[in-house]
């Protein structure tokens, strides 16, 4: 005895299941959130509101350059988006910006400690206040990348 599931002429559709998901779908999900959660840790210990600002200070006596800060970030982290929303809302391929958009801005920092651990601030804190607005810059415009293409990702 057939079910009338079974029966082609029943009009009835089986139960659609959903099919397999790659293995890849499991890594790349672990190592975004691990990606995600490492740095939402490491740039609380470079906030913009406290530690940058601190240190900016101690590189110069002008108060426009605290502000100025603050606006590089925005900046650096807004106006990126209107570049890749049009340029990247066609591509089929997202992973590969993502990576790339971290692979750009997570080691940017260390560059700035390197530089300050050798005691560029000392020496010369234009330098020093130039590099730290560069690299906040490429950082946090690479992080803007890196976020759209996530959530894009992510659904």
């Amino acid at each position: 005895v057939r079910r009338p599931s079974q029966d082609p002429r029943s009009g009835v559709l089986p139960i659609a299941t959903p099919a397999a998901e790659p293995p890849s779908y499991r890594h790349n999900f672990a190592m975004l959130l691990g990606d995600s959660i490492a740095y939402g840790l490491a740039i609380t210990f470079a906030s913009n509101t406290t530690t940058l600002p601190d240190l900016v200070r101690r590189l110069t006596d002008h108060p426009v350059a605290v502000g100025l800060l603050s606006a590089v970030t925005s900046g650096a982290w807004l106006l990126p988006q209107l570049i890749y929303a049009r340029f990247l809302a066609s591509k089929p391929r997202k992973k590969p910006f993502l990576v790339l958009g971290t692979a750009i801005g997570r080691p940017t920092y260390l560059i700035l400690a390197a530089a300050l651990g050798l005691g560029l601030g000392l020496r010369s804190p234009g330098l020093a206040l130039l590099l730290l607005f560069a690299v906040q810059a490429v950082c946090r415009g690479s992080a803007s990348l890196a976020s759209r293409m996530g959530s894009s990702l992510a659904g």
